[in-house]
């Protein structure tokens, strides 16, 4: 019985130590021409009820250069023909010397530049939709209505499936190691994984 408790009490340790990012419809996507961008540092956020995209992540992903210049906090966004200047904490960015709006100011978060991106999409040609069932920012090079379907969302881990039950005999170890790896498994799955273990003590 000891021994029972002492290691649901080392799981759930493990699962505080490295809690997983929330799924599902609390993360937002961004596709570009139907090509989901996973961004390797900040992700997208949703603030003051405003979808804030990482503008690196996104314009180097359709083959623009981007420039940081620290001194006068400004990104510089070049590609072919097109020049679009971003400066921090303004509402205002240039396009071709041409001024253009954002809804809100561009800001920096972990290091990020992140901002509301249509405007600055749509000023260079880009077409830009959302798709709030699956929290979607679609970015197209075609009209929207010509643009490839929203895929759906995972689908959700669920329970009581051979996958499910195979997390349940997961060892602390396996745990620890999924988590700190960023997390192989669902939300869904370490609460079953939990409940049972829960169980095994009052056993």
């Amino acid at each position: 019985m000891k021994k029972k408790i002492f290691f649901a009490f080392a799981i759930l340790f493990a699962l505080a130590m490295f809690p997983m990012e929330a799924s599902g419809s609390s993360m937002v996507r961004v596709l570009v021409d139907g090509e989901q961008i996973n961004f390797s540092n900040q992700q997208p956020a949703v603030i003051d009820g405003r979808t804030l995209v990482p503008v690196r992540g996104v314009f180097e992903h359709i083959g623009f250069n981007v420039d940081w210049n620290r001194a006068t906090q400004t990104v510089t966004l070049t590609r072919a023909r097109d020049v679009v200047v971003i400066t921090l904490g303004s509402r205002q960015f240039l396009t071709n010397n041409n001024v253009h709006m954002l809804d809100v100011p561009a800001q920096a978060i972990n290091s990020s530049t992140m901002l509301p991106i249509r405007s600055v999409l749509e000023s260079v040609g880009y077409h830009v939709g959302w798709d709030s069932p699956t929290q979607t920012v679609i970015i197209s090079s075609v009209p929207l209505h010509l643009a490839s379907p929203v895929p759906p969302l995972p689908t959700p881990f669920a329970a009581n499936t051979p996958a499910s039950r195979a997390a349940v005999t997961m060892t602390t170890e396996d745990v620890v190691r999924s988590r700190a790896n960023g997390g192989a498994i669902s939300n869904e799955g370490l609460i079953v994984f939990e409940l049972e273990l829960l169980r095994a003590c009052r056993q």
